[in-house]
This record gives structure tokens, C-alpha cells and sequence, in this order.
């Protein structure tokens, strides 16, 4: 019962895809300014003023989230380890190392802890300078750690612990207990140093033109540009170990106290307020963010009303200038793709020619502009060169029937009935002798021309060649229910051939030929030893064939082309358009019974 074909998935040009590619990345680059002027045609200023702003607070939050995020990964990542057996937290030795790579990708992480079974604590801390510093500690034994420590051993997975002041400063840690099955094997913690995240945050809202910040909980700051320096502990909330709003010099902040936030209409994740401080009009909006613990954080940015307005009008301009970049992104990427895209239509189209073996179809693929591409081309006209080499030495019909049936090493030696057929050249040594050695391969060329187009127009396939002689068989790969008839007809061809090649060059002695052909069980398959397998076949059948056709001297009366003789099992399998005669039976070496030979008439 045959299976359904699974069905052909949609494909699409290499030229489209590319094209689309870059023309995708540049409108998702531009695409958050064209949707805010959308949007702005329907509202009235102060909601795009919002809208703006909204747009740059999500903007920061991105950048943000991608800055804290690795800590929770890199946890995550050794808790993994460690649960799959690949990192033990007891050896400090080997974990050295291992931190140290697993915190260079990451240079905004401040450093990591590692902890033991009996609560050891091993400290990989990065300097200022970036290098770093080792140094080992008993926590398990410290009485002023076990309140740090408890909420990572009742905890069953990574989290983010609250603001803790280490080495003279305040981090935000990822936390998370090492289990392997049940078992707690100690401990992992990494993560930011505040004042690292605050002049991130600085940077970060700098280049949209307003104040970023982040709030722990209410009423204290987790990050400002104003923390971008450590702060004296004594100036630090002792309980949280964060500055509080009204110690923070930034006068919009500490007005925060008094004033009343506001769900934005435009999307109620959002907070937002205008008030005055110093005279000034400030725009202010905060999104609260509660991934990174249990007190929420609430990520704001602000800027004096007269600066969005401003920034409004480059906003139209940049919306312009983007759409029109985008435009020219799309011509260009279509041409890069173009460029990319023909060397590749090249090598699919000349595969597809080396996978019908076809391999004097395959015209050099030329070179391209493009370094890699130019390479590829070159090491696959490289490859052709070799294949045709290949294929001197290997029948091409054999490797498209292997093709067809699964091919390669995959095959697997089975038992069949097959056909098998030896030939030979009627005194070849004597005729040798007299003959130079280019002269003995010509003439071999030209003989084995005409038995290989005869064996393979009847779907036969060369095993080896022997001296003078040919081994081929029929059967396999592919199945034949009639594989007898062909190689008699194979046979009968050879004979015509040769009679009409002596005929046509009189200047020579006739060549003549034996021709033995019997059938019998074999096994076939691929054989040899790792790194050089044959397609062949090996079994008694090959030994009855090889006696037959020394029987053909014996019954050769020299007025013949070609001696032809099978076997009973061969003549058994032929239908009625074959002509036969009994040769005799044979006593054959090896064989307790005589053997019963039929010549092939032709």
C-alpha cells in the first residue's frame, strides 16, 4: 500500500525574500514614527504630545529590558546546568571559568555569586577597570546573611531579589536555587549595579531628548542620571537600600509627591501628568513594569511642554525622511538581492543537473563581486571537475538506480534471484602479445564500448571488469521480472555488434567472444570495507557462471563470433522467442551433479 505524497510546501524567490527582507527591517525601524503620525491625524496636539512621549517611554522600556534581561537568563541558564548535571556547584576550581566566560558576553552584569550545598559562596565580581576579582566566603555560617539566603532556599525557581547593598554599592540580583532532581545543591545570584543601570537609563533617554528614570515601588529610585555616581550609604533608605524621591536633587521627582497621576486615554498602561515645577511646564509619564519582583517598577521619562513641542515637528520631518528611506531601502535591497540571488539560481540550476547526473550540461558557473558567493562558485566548478572524473570510474546508470531506490550506503545486502552474465575475448594473451600496450588498451576500449552499450540498453548493470572479460548482472537495484530475456538479448546484441565491427574493418583479425549467462540466487548489496564499498554481488551462482564460460572453449568450434552459453535455470526463465540447442552436460569442479548448458542461437 503506497503512502500519500506529503504535499509541497509554498516556496518563494530568493529575490523576493531578500527584497522583502530589508525592506521589512528598515519600515520596522521607521514603521513606530509612520504609526504615531497616523494616529496623529485624529488627535488633537496634546494627545500626540502624549502619544510622542508614550512612544519613547516604550522605546526606553525596550532598551532597558534588553540591559537587565541577561541576568535572569544567565540564573536561568545555571540553574539548567546544573539540573542536567553539566556544572557542579560544589567545585569552585572548575566554576571559575565557567563564570568568567558566562559573564563576558554580558559586561553590564556587575558580577555573580555562586553558593554550595553547605552555602559556601563563591564571588566573581567585575572591577571598573573590567577586570576580575575571585574571592571566597562562608555565608552558611554568617547569621547576618541567613535573611538573604532563605527566600533562595524556600524558592523553586529564578527570581529577582529587592535592592541589596554589596561591595559599596546597590545591585539588583537575579536569585535562584540549584536543584538536581530534589536535591539543593546551592545557589546562584547575578546581576546589575545601580549606578551602571542609572547612567544606562542617562544614555538611553538622552538620545530621545528627555529625562528617563526608573521608581522602585512609590517613593524610591532604582535608577536616575543623577545616581550615575555611588551614592554614601548614608545618604540611602537603610531598609531598602535605595535613595528615596525627596533626597534625590531633581525637583520634577520630588514633585511627584504632590502630584496626581493619570490613566493616559490613548492606553491606560500608561500614567501621565503636566504640572509645574520652577516655573516650567513638565510632560511626565510612567509605565509600571512588575517582571522584576515583587515591588513594582515604574519606568517614566519627562521633558518641559515647549521641548515635545519642538520635538513634534522634527517627528514630521523624520517621518518624511523615513518613509522616503524606506522607499530607496526597498530599490536597493531588490538590486542586493538580485546580486545575491543570481550566483545561487546558478548553483540550484546546475545541482539540478548534477542530480540527474547530467554532468556536460554543467557550464562553469562564472564569478561574482561578492567575496563568498565568488568562492562558492568556484569551489563548485571545482566539485563538476572532480564528478566527471567520478563518473569515469563509476557506470552512471548504476548510481541513478541506487538514485531511485534510496541510494548510498543506506542500501542493504539482500538474497535475490538474479541473471548474472560473463564474457570474454576469444585468445586475448595470444593476440596481446604481439601488440603494444596502447594498441592492447585501444582495442579494449573499443571491445568493452560496444558490450557496456549492449548490457546497459537492456537494464543491466557492469560489476567489474577482469582483464578482457565483464561481469554484469541483472535483477538489481532495480527489480526485473524478465531480467533472464535481457541478458540473453544483451547477449545476441554483443554477437551482432562484433560480427558487423569484424566485418567493417577487414584490416584486422576477427575478434571473437564467449559469452556465459546463468541464474541462480545471489546476494547483492553494498560490500567492502568502510571508506571503499562496492555494489556488487557475491554467491555459488558467480563460480557456476565463471565454469560455464570455460565450458564455451570447449564446445567452441571457431566458426562462430560469439559462443553463447546458459544455463537450464536461464533457459527455464526465456520465453518463446529465444532459440536454443543443448550443448551438453558438464561435469563442473566443485559440483557434485553434472550441469546442463544450452547454447543461445543467434
Amino acid at each position: 500500500m503506497s503512502e500519500t505524497a506529503p504535499a509541497r510546501r509554498a516556496r518563494m524567490r530568493i529575490t523576493v525574500l531578500l527584497s522583502t527582507a530589508i525592506g521589512a527591517l528598515v519600515l520596522l525601524s521607521v514603521g513606530a514614527v509612520l504609526i504615531v503620525t497616523a494616529i496623529a491625524n485624529y488627535k488633537n496636539t496634546w494627545e500626540l504630545l502624549l502619544q510622542s512621549g508614550a512612544l519613547l517611554t516604550s522605546n526606553v522600556e525596550e532598551r532597558v529590558r534588553q540591559y537587565v534581561d541577561p541576568a535572569k537568563r544567565l540564573s536561568d541558564h545555571i540553574a539548567f546546568l546544573v539540573s542536567e548535571g553539566k556544572f557542579d556547584p560544589s567545585d569552585f576550581e572548575a566554576a571559575k571559568p565557567a563564570l568568567l566566560a558566562a559573564l563576558g558576553p554580558s559586561p553590564q552584569l556587575s558580577g555573580a555569586a555562586l553558593w554550595n550545598s553547605d552555602f559556601r559562596r563563591l564571588d566573581v565580581a567585575i572591577t571598573a577597570d573590567g577586570n576580575f576579582i575571585l574571592d571566597e566566603s562562608d555565608d552558611g555560617t554568617d547569621p547576618a546573611m541567613a535573611p538573604f539566603l532563605q527566600p533562595i532556599k524556600s524558592a523553586k525557581g529564578s527570581f529577582w531579589g529587592p535592592p541589596i547593598f554589596v561591595a559599596g554599592a546597590t545591585h539588583i540580583d537575579a536569585l535562584t536555587p540549584l536543584y538536581r532532581d530534589t536535591a539543593l545543591l546551592g545557589a546562584f545570584a547575578t546581576g546589575i549595579e545601580i549606578t551602571d543601570l542609572s547612567r544606562f537609563v542617562e544614555t538611553t533617554g538622552t538620545q530621545f531628548g528627555m529625562t528617563a528614570f526608573i521608581l522602585y515601588g512609590d517613593r524610591h529610585v532604582l535608577a536616575h542620571p543623577k545616581l550615575s555616581q555611588r551614592p554614601d550609604r548614608a545618604e540611602l533608605d537603610p531598609g531598602v537600600d535605595l535613595m528615596t524621591l525627596d533626597r534625590l536633587a531633581d525637583p520634577v521627582l520630588s514633585a511627584l509627591t504632590s502630584v496626581r497621576m493619570e490613566p493616559a486615554l490613548f492606553d491606560p498602561a500608561f500614567e501621565v501628568a503636566e504640572f509645574t515645577v520652577e516655573d516650567k511646564s513638565v510632560v511626565l509619564l510612567m509605565k509600571k513594569i512588575t517582571d522584576y519582583g515583587e515591588v513594582p517598577w515604574r519606568l517614566g521619562v519627562y521633558a518641559p511642554r515647549d521641548e515635545l513641542d519642538d520635538q513634534l515637528q522634527r517627528l514630521y520631518a523624520s517621518i518624511a525622511i523615513g518613509a522616503g528611506l524606506w522607499l530607496v531601502s526597498l530599490l536597493v535591497g531588490w538590486l542586493i538581492a538580485r546580486a545575491v540571488a543570481r550566483p545561487i539560481i546558478r548553483v540550484a540550476d546546475a545541482a539540478t543537473q548534477i542530480s540527474d547526473l547530467d554532468f556536460d550540461a554543467v557550464s562553469p558557473l562564472g564569478h561574482s563581486r561578492i567575496r563568498e558567493l565568488d568562492d562558492q562558485s568556484t569551489a563548485f566548478d571545482k566539485m563538476v571537475d572532480g564528478l566527471r572524473y567520478f563518473e569515469t570510474y563509476v557506470p552512471r546508470s548504476l548510481v541513478r538506480q541506487l538514485m531511485s531506490q534510496g541510494g548510498g550506503a543506506e542500501i542493504q545486502s539482500t538474497e535475490a534471484e538474479l541473471t548474472l552474465m560473463f564474457t570474454d575475448i576469444v585468445g586475448f594473451t595470444q593476440r596481446s602479445e604481439s601488440m603494444t600496450p596502447k594498441a592492447v588498451a585501444d582495442m579494449l576500449n573499443e571491445h568493452f564500448g560496444v558490450v557496456n552499450r549492449c548490457i546497459e540498453a537492456e537494464g543491466g548493470t557492469i560489476d567489474k571488469y577482469i582483464g578482457d572479460a565483464v561481469m554484469a548482472f541483472w535483477g538489481a537495484p532495480q527489480p526485473m521480472a524478465d531480467h533472464a530475456e535481457r541478458a540473453c538479448r544483451a547477449a545476441l546484441a554483443m554477437h551482432r555488434e562484433l560480427a558487423a565491427q569484424n566485418a567493417a574493418d577487414s584490416d584486422q583479425p576477427d575478434i571473437r567472444m564467449k559469452i556465459a549467462i546463468h541464474t541462480g540466487r545471489l546476494i547483492v548489496g553494498n560490500i567492502g570495507a568502510h571508506g571503499r564499498i562496492n555494489y556488487t554481488i557475491v554467491g555459488d551462482t558467480v563460480n557456476t557462471c565463471s565454469r560455464i564460460e570455460k565450458l564455451c572453449g570447449e564446445v567452441d568450434d571457431q566458426t562462430r563470433t560469439a559462443v553463447i552459453l546458459i544455463s537450464e535455470a536461464t533457459r527455464q526463465s526465456l520465453g518463446p522467442g529465444f532459440k536454443t540447442q543443448k550443448a551438453g552436460a558438464f561435469a563442473v569442479k566443485g559440483k557434485s551433479e553434472q550441469l546442463d548448458v544450452f547454447e543461445l542461437l543467434a
